[in-house]
């Protein structure tokens, strides 16, 4: 089925059908091309050796360096063996790749720039996609850094929201958009099969060619996860950061070119999705360069757009301010584009979207306003709007809250009537929710979503979609809520069960859904007692006569409640979670279902529902929980609480980023104190050490219920925007970043 991930059958098939009981590691040839990057080839190198897949073969050529690349090199091959160092006179990127390929014994391959790197994970989440799936081809998005921030570029979001499986390209066209050799794993034998090969000596010597191997890929798998971090150079001495050049101008539309007539004989919804990205963002890259003042510049870019005209039209409609970038480029008006561009009409910060009745219309801020300025009235596709998922639990009842944001890219909603529903959509039917706006902040929402009713759309079983449903005075534009945002306590978010219909939150997906399915046994009550804790159990048919932990203790249900305590199987126990099943009357086990995450006496115990919605009992030797924060003028102030078992203690707590660490002081009553002042923006995690008979110990600090209900506020510390977010492990991280990046990236 396109879209889902297949079955573990046809990876088994291939190992056993090979003579192995059991699937190995696989090798994969990292190839990282070398020229003159002596300031960052050890960086990169630091990261390919830092990844947890481990079977690798690092294919290493220095392409004619003439800094002091090939000694950093060597001394890194000296202490690793996986690293193979080769040295060629200059050739160019394209053929070194074709001699590194040619040299490759992995089972995979992929490329790396030699300025670049890669999260500690890259390869291991495309190579568990790529085996899973059996795919040819792996990928994921790329985020972009340089010396002062880390961005995850808004297509590359858009594109790999959610883990996804196609056999072929015609299943999800718009993977064209991420047409790079980078961030992405080829299977070598289907490479050979495609007798695939870089052009040489040329610029954008990939995108032809990737272009044409995704076309002919048998099985596309794409991650969410970030897998490729692209370096932007502060000094613009990258190949792809020389955009003002001719030179370079003329190199791309040759690949434009190329890639047109490898795309030619492709149904239109392969073409539209490909003219979509160069026409929505890449000849834009040119038309907002200041070289386009020139007449040669604007000529060869002209041609190039021209000559694309035969594929037909893109897959959407552009934005107003490229449309008629676009339209003035075809029809020769430089003039007309010169006037608009210095009036500021095409500047990212001019875009204004005003609403007149009940429809949108594009209006730029100009220099010089006049009567005959552009104003164009706007397709609801045309809007930029944007939803944000960003808060979601379960209430008393049970009734699941949903909070989030519906921004419109340049509305001052300000001066509107701005009023949310979210609109719940089943087999059940479809039902609309009032949503109340957030004090102060017109396009933030907060809707509490009644859970029998959610029972009654969805069925049993079936399915519950979600969208958000906005007017801006009398303009009405409606979106599917989408999946939860990467820091979002929803990720957090279990099941809840209702008059036994389990709703199990699909939070991986692209948009977020609720499924209902019947269940025979749950838990309509988990609370916390001095004894332990009281689980209610409901049933429908046959009785429950006891609780099951593991493979283990044995708890009886008594007048519909169990009480656990503390298993004395699990006291020590470093990590460990168990099932917890009901034995029903008939002697039959069957899971039991809940929707409640409790501690048990003494803090390191839980009750909680898995990934499935059935309840688990999960212990841990070591465990801190953030149970309060406060942000003050330059500091930070945490209220932690540590479980441990005998012999270990809570030694320190620290703000860790990837190139900060900053300890925080203890204050006494589990309070910490730290100083963010002098705190560059970025990310920070907050974990916690542990010292003990067996040393010394880092964990996450984990979120607490109290913790979720406050994230995605922000406070203003210094010049940074201090944000309380949850990682997708529940595990506590805070943000800090310039308000205009945050409001940037809709996070």
């Amino acid at each position: 089925m396109p879209g889902a991930w297949p079955s573990w059958g046809r990876l088994w098939k291939r190992f056993t059908s090979s003579g192995h009981d059991v699937p190995t590691e696989p090798l994969v040839s990292v190839i990282v091309p070398v020229h003159d990057v002596a300031e960052y080839v050890a960086d990169c190198l630091d990261s390919v050796l830092a990844q947890d897949h481990r079977r690798l073969q690092v294919l290493v050529i220095d392409d004619g360096s003439s800094d002091s690349s090939p000694e950093i090199v060597r001394r890194y091959a000296g202490g690793d063996d996986r690293i193979v160092f080769r040295a060629q006179p200059n050739a160019g990127l394209g053929a070194t790749r074709n001699r590194a390929v040619q040299q490759a014994t992995g089972d995979y391959l992929f490329f790396l720039d030699s300025d670049d790197r890669l999260p500690k994970r890259a390869i291991s989440t495309l190579v568990e996609a790529a085996e899973r799936t059996s795919a040819d081809v792996a990928m994921g998005p790329l985020t972009r850094f340089n010396s002062t921030r880390r961005w995850l570029p808004a297509w590359a979001a858009e594109l790999h929201r959610a883990p996804e499986f196609h056999q072929r390209l015609t299943e999800r066209p718009e993977l064209l958009r991420n047409h790079y050799a980078c961030a992405k794993l080829y299977r070598r034998s289907f490479w050979a099969g495609q007798d695939a090969r870089f052009r040489e000596g040329v610029a954008y010597e990939d995108q032809p060619l990737v272009t044409r191997l995704l076309l002919a890929a048998d099985g596309i798998a794409a991650v969410s996860d970030t897998v490729y971090e692209y370096r932007d150079r502060d000094d613009q001495s990258s190949i792809s950061q020389r955009t003002h050049t001719l030179a370079d101008l003329q190199a791309r539309t040759t690949a434009w070119g190329l890639a047109r007539d490898v795309l030619a004989d492709q149904p239109e919804p392969i073409r539209a999705a490909w003219l979509q990205t160069i026409l929505g963002t890449h000849a834009h890259w040119y038309l907002d360069n200041d070289a386009i003042s020139r007449p040669d510049y604007w000529q060869a870019l002209r041609d190039g757009v021209r000559a694309l005209d035969a594929l037909g039209q893109p897959s959407g409609p552009l934005p107003p301010a490229r449309e008629l970038a676009l339209e003035l480029l075809r029809a020769d008006d430089h003039a007309g584009y010169l006037e608009l561009r210095r009036r500021g009409a095409l500047l990212p910060d001019r875009q204004r979207v005003v609403v007149v009745g009940d429809r949108f219309w594009w209006q730029p801020q100009l220099d010089d306003p006049s009567a005959d300025d552009p104003r164009r009235p706007l397709s609801e596709a045309q809007v930029g709007s944007r939803v944000v998922f960003d808060r979601a639990r379960w209430t008393a009842g049970p009734a699941l809250l949903v909070g989030g944001s519906h921004t419109v890219s340049g509305l001052d909603a300000g001066g509107l009537d701005v009023r949310h529903e979210l609109v719940a959509t089943g087999p059940g039917g479809s039902r609309v929710f009032a949503a109340e706006t957030v004090p102060n902040q017109e396009c933030s929402f907060a809707a509490v979503l009644d859970g029998e009713a959610l029972a009654a759309l969805a069925g049993q079983p079936g399915e519950l979609c979600f969208s958000v449903r906005s007017h801006f005075g009398e303009a009405v534009l409606e979106r599917a809520l989408p999946r939860p945002a990467k820091w979002f306590a929803a990720r957090r978010l279990g099941p809840a069960v209702h008059a036994g219909l389990v709703l199990l939150p699909d939070l991986e997906a692209a948009r977020f859904s609720l499924s209902g399915s019947p269940v025979a046994v749950w838990a309509d009550r988990v609370e916390t007692t001095p004894a332990g804790v009281v689980v209610g159990v409901r049933a429908e048919g046959v009785p429950v006569t006891a609780l099951k932990l593991g493979s283990g203790t044995t708890l009886p249900v008594v007048d519909g409640e169990a009480l656990v305590r503390m298993p004395a199987e699990l006291a020590g126990r470093d990590r460990v979670a168990v099932p917890v099943t009901a034995l029903g009357a008939d002697g039959v086990e069957r899971p039991l279902y809940g929707q409640a995450t409790v501690g048990l006496p003494g803090g390191r115990v839980q009750l909680r529902p898995g990934a499935d919605g059935a309840l688990q009992l999960v212990a841990h030797q070591r465990h801190a929980e953030l149970q309060d924060y406060a942000f003050g003028q330059d500091r930070l102030e945490l209220r932690i609480g540590a479980f441990l078992a005998p012999g270990w203690a809570l030694s320190g707590v620290r703000l860790r980023s990837r190139e900060e660490t900053l300890a925080a002081v203890r204050a006494g009553d589990g309070r910490w104190l730290a100083d963010i002042s002098a705190l560059p923006e970025g990310g920070y995690d907050l974990v916690a050490e542990f010292t003990g008979d067996k040393g010394v110990r880092v964990a996450r600090v984990a979120a607490t219920p109290a913790y979720l209900e406050t994230v995605a506020t922000s406070v203003r510390v210094g010049d940074l925007l201090w944000r309380a977010l949850v990682a997708p492990d529940g595990g506590v991280h805070f943000d800090a970043h310039p308000e205009d990046l945050t409001r940037l990236r809709g996070q």
